[in-house]
């Protein structure tokens, strides 16, 4: 609470008797009024538990891609035995994953200020849910590459713009702790995938690798909707910058 001060002048005339008893009265007395007036706190960012819900959405997601990068590396052998080629043709399905997010990372961030962040976040989301599911059914090492690259292309949207999002999720005092949960999850995502993939591989085969994202990408596009909805600047996307990143 500010204490305010409102000075205000009040005229007394002065009497014979008055001046008498007291010759020290002023003329003008100054009179100060003070008032407790409660400071109006303005609270941005989401209300609970809507904030919550979007949290969750933008956690599991992150999570989603980080993981997915790092189990595919460990059954990179059970894909070359199963589709039958070489172990190092197989490694082009960690580099089109890799490949795609290089290349869209940075368009997916401007994309999302043009047309609005959950609009495109949830659209990395689904694009990268859809992408799993056409892993899994991969019956050749070219199909896989293709659905892997647009695994990549859904997980720039998402860690382009989920960054992005916090600041409108959390209000401006607990940003910092949002941003400190979100690198949490990332780094514990990105050191738990050798061991979530092997887990996986002991009980079942590949394709189960990416069959696990179905169902948490679908919680993670509903529970979407509860996120905000920034006023999207509405510039045009460069093109040829775009084309320019991606060929680079």
């Amino acid at each position: 609470a500010h204490m305010v001060g409102i000075a205000t002048l009040t005229e007394h005339p002065m009497t014979p008797a008055a001046a008498e008893t007291s010759a020290a009265t002023p003329r003008w007395q100054t009179t100060v009024h003070a008032a407790e007036a409660p400071a109006e706190i303005v609270e941005d960012g989401l209300p609970v538990p809507r904030r919550y819900w979007a949290m969750f959405a933008l956690l599991a997601a992150i999570i989603l891609v980080v993981l997915d990068a790092a189990i595919a590396n460990l059954a990179l052998p059970t894909i070359a035995r199963t589709l039958g080629v070489t172990s190092a043709a197989s490694v082009w399905v960690v580099t089109a994953y890799q490949v795609a997010i290089v290349m869209f990372l940075l368009p997916a961030g401007a994309a999302g200020e043009s047309f609005g962040y959950r609009r495109l976040f949830m659209a990395g989301v689904a694009l990268f849910t859809l992408a799993s599911a056409a892993c899994t059914f991969s019956t050749s090492l070219p199909m896989l590459v293709v659905a892997r690259f647009f695994q990549g292309v859904g997980s720039a949207a998402v860690m382009a713009l989920g960054v992005g999002l916090l600041r409108f999720i959390y209000p401006k005092r607990l940003l910092g702790a949002a941003i400190g949960w979100n690198a949490i999850a990332i780094a514990l995502a990105g050191a738990a995938g050798p061991s979530v993939g092997a887990a996986i591989l002991s009980v079942a085969g590949w394709p189960w690798l990416f069959a696990i994202n179905l169902p948490i990408g679908i919680i993670a596009l509903v529970a979407a909707w509860s996120m905000p909805t920034p006023q999207p600047h509405g510039r045009q996307l460069d093109i040829g910058s775009i084309a320019l990143n991606a060929g680079t």
